[in-house]
């Protein structure tokens, strides 16, 4: 009984041990499961933020590779304006119809009378160089600059407000001495006649800014008056001013006229003839001890004046019929940019010059350009008009020849730049990734505009997109480009 009792219970304890291990394994099994899950889903954590850094580091790297430029933005249109037919004054002849205009030419009378051929008709470039801001110099890291200049010039006696001239800038480390020789000049181009007198009268004005070395630099101003054709001397060249700048001339300044008349008997009616300014320097220059050679100085030609006098008798002198009515203009908007004329006249040569009248005193009136006709042909006169021309409503055309004519205009206009009703953005794709453009902005200091766009571009692909905006005068913009990836590329636009 003993040894049964003893049997049943190691088979008892031996049962519940087999059932203890069984259900750690268990446990151990779900522990490692959880374990393991655990472990996937923090690896697959990693792979996913992984994923989404290069994904960022793709598009932050995609968007660097966007290169757009705004290549234009173009905002303006012209046209034609027509004069006002109301507004027409006959200045000079009689009218003899309207349409088209007819003006036959005021013939002089007796005695003689005074004919503008030059009066002060600057403009920037007018230089010629035979030797000019390419001036030798002995290394390639010192300065050496003789180049015209066209500037305000304050007032200086005899000169004031904008003159023409040269300018010599020498600044030398390089060497121990300069020696050179540089030579430029300004043409003015007028028409001849059969003159009873010619005369020439100007200012001039020399002016030094620096000078640091030794020795001395001459400046030599002189005039003369050559064929345009060929450009061969009938007088001068003549000195106006002769100075050698050693260091201790001051500014120089005055009004000069030839001490003899300009013969007459050298023009031909109907030539073209150029007033030659010249303004050549002569350096002899050498270093100081302990310094480099340096020279600044200028020189200016001002209120230069030549003026003929002709006889007053029908055909015998240079100019003594003349034809000429004044135009007005409403250009509304628009900025006057080229003035057109298509005129004829019965005999040849004839002169025709375009003036315009200044915007701020009425009644004053400057030459825009002159032309010679020598052809009984109808003829398109185009003249630029830049600077104060530009703000002009009221222009003139006037003839004049030698003996009486007919001078008949078909057409007078001034063609005109607008800001056009909408503006076109010419983008370009500098990059090497194809680009998609998603919206253009439009700002201002009062207004936000934005319009959706969609513009592919490949790689050096370039195209323009019209913008439905419309621009005002006076005002300044951003014109801004959004691509599909979020770059911004702006132009800044001012509208004068």
């Amino acid at each position: 009984m003993t040894a049964l009792r003893s049997k049943l219970k190691g088979e008892l304890l031996g049962g519940r041990r087999g059932q203890a291990s069984a259900i750690g394994a268990v446990f151990f099994i779900l522990i490692l499961g959880i374990v393991l899950g655990y472990m996937f889903n923090f690896i697959n954590q990693v792979e996913e933020l992984n994923r989404a850094a290069l994904s960022t580091m793709q598009t932050r790297f995609e968007r660097q590779r966007e290169a757009l430029q705004i290549a234009l933005v173009d905002y303006v249109e012209t046209g034609l304006v027509d004069y006002d037919p109301e507004s027409v004054e006959i200045v000079y002849g009689t009218k003899v119809q309207d349409s088209p205009l007819t003006i036959e030419a005021a013939v002089s009378g007796g005695g003689v009378s005074n004919v503008t051929l030059i009066d002060e008709d600057f403009e920037e470039d007018g230089w010629e160089f035979e030797v000019a801001d390419d001036l030798a110099c002995p290394s390639w890291w010192d300065t050496c600059v003789f180049d015209g200049v066209y500037e305000d010039v304050g007032d200086w006696g005899d000169v004031s407000g904008y003159a023409v001239g040269a300018e010599s800038g020498v600044y030398i480390i390089s060497k121990n001495r300069f020696k050179e020789s540089a030579k430029g000049y300004y043409l003015l181009e007028f028409s001849g006649g059969n003159f009873l007198s010619v005369n020439l009268s100007l200012d001039y004005l020399f002016e030094p800014l620096g000078f640091s070395a030794r020795g001395k630099v001459t400046w030599i101003l002189s005039v003369s008056i050559n064929r345009s054709d060929d450009m061969t001397a009938v007088w001068g060249p003549v000195e106006v001013l002769s100075v050698v700048d050693d260091g201790s001339v001051s500014s120089l300044h005055g009004s000069w006229e030839p001490s003899s008349e300009i013969p007459a008997d050298v023009f031909e009616a109907g030539k073209q003839y150029y007033l030659v300014l010249y303004v050549e320097v002569q350096y002899n220059l050498r270093k100081r001890p302990g310094s480099a050679i340096y020279y600044y100085a200028k020189a200016f030609f001002d209120n230069v004046h030549l003026e003929a006098t002709v006889s007053g008798g029908g055909g015998g002198g240079g100019f003594a019929a003349w034809a000429g009515a004044a135009f007005s203009f409403d250009v509304g908007s628009g900025v006057p940019a080229v003035l057109m004329a298509e005129v004829e006249v019965d005999s040849v040569p004839v002169e025709i010059s375009l003036y315009y009248e200044d915007p701020d005193v009425a009644g004053v009136w400057e030459r825009v350009q002159s032309f010679t006709v020598r052809t009984t042909d109808v003829v398109l006169l185009n003249a630029s008009l830049v600077g104060e021309a530009s703000e002009a409503s009221r222009f003139m055309l006037v003839a004049s020849a030698g003996t009486g004519f007919t001078l008949t205009v078909y057409g007078f206009w001034v063609n005109c730049s607008f800001v056009a009703e909408n503006f076109n953005v010419t983008v370009l794709n500098e990059g090497g990734e194809t680009v998609k453009v998603v919206s253009v902005w439009v700002v201002n200091s009062t207004n936000v505009w934005r319009s959706d766009l969609n513009v592919v571009l490949a790689p050096l692909e370039e195209e323009t997109v019209r913008v439905d905006y419309g621009l005002v005068r006076g005002s300044r913009y951003l014109v801004r480009i959004v691509t599909e990836k979020g770059n911004i590329f702006d132009y800044y636009l001012a509208i004068p």
